[in-house]
């Protein structure tokens, strides 16, 4: 089901999984700071107190907390993720209600979690009520609030690329962007991808089903939670080994070695 290369590349990469603790340690944006810039009166539902800083185990615990609601819930997600403020600005104003409604049912395990793949995407449809989150951010609504015994992951750019390259199949459909540069080092590929609205709730089953069974053939520690961080991996200026391999092997198959 693995094409033997790749997941020696990532086994290579990461000699354990990374670990998903509980510790004070902030990650992403402060959802009190990140969300201060929108006028709460202008929000179509009520929203109360937001924690000045979060991190993923922190998240996982708020989302099984009766006493977070899941406005709040999915506001801390969303800049945990580090949501620009410019999509942040066309979230928000328009009509949240139908997406948070929506957040709610799959927090109370109403839906699969393709249904609930489905579900986000028909909202960008039609009167484009959802504008500002695409499937790489309401799939990290997905992972933290879909209960155990459904759980979603987090479906970005980097999983996407992770999981097509190491099935050695298009599970997830991307659209990729090319840009040509010509530093003084000479001719150079920028490349972005993009989790295309193309996708539907069966292909994010069948991503998600990957990487559940990646996590078996690891086996060991290696759970679905630790599989899917490991393979988003890390990025900015000091990059995740595996981050590497996988922006490699998408240079050369889209642009070759130049």
């Amino acid at each position: 089901m693995f094409v033997e290369e790749h997941l020696a590349a990532f086994q290579k990469a990461y000699v354990q999984p990374p670990e998903i603790v509980s510790t004070n340690k902030s990650e992403g944006k402060s959802p009190f700071a990140w969300f201060k810039p929108v006028d709460r009166f202008d929000v179509d539902v009520a929203i109360t107190a937001l924690p000045v800083s979060v991190n993923r185990a922190q998240l996982l615990a708020m989302a099984r907390s009766e006493e977070i609601g899941t406005a709040e819930l999915c506001i801390s997600i969303l800049a945990w993720g580090g949501m620009h403020g410019a999509n942040r600005r066309r979230l928000f104003e328009r009509p949240a209600r139908p997406w948070l409604e929506l957040a709610h049912e799959v927090r109370m395990g109403s839906l699969s979690r393709s249904e609930a793949y489905d579900a986000f995407a028909a909202l960008r449809t039609g009167e484009a009520m959802l504008i500002g989150m695409g499937p790489a951010y309401f799939t990290k609504l997905l992972y933290f609030l879909a209960p155990r015994h459904s759980k979603g992951y987090i479906l970005d750019q980097w999983l996407g690329c992770s999981i097509n390259l190491i099935t050695g199949r298009m599970l997830v459909h991307l659209n990729e962007n090319i840009v040509w540069k010509r530093p003084t080092s000479g001719l150079v590929a920028e490349i972005n991808s993009f989790v295309s609205d193309a996708n539907t709730g069966e292909n994010y089953e069948n991503f998600c089903q990957a990487v559940e069974a990646l996590s078996r053939s690891l086996g060991g520690k290696w759970t679905p939670d630790a599989t899917e961080r490991a393979l988003i991996s890390d990025g900015g200026r000091r990059p995740h080994e595996w981050r590497i391999y996988v922006e490699r092997m998408r240079q050369h198959r889209l642009v070759g070695g130049l």
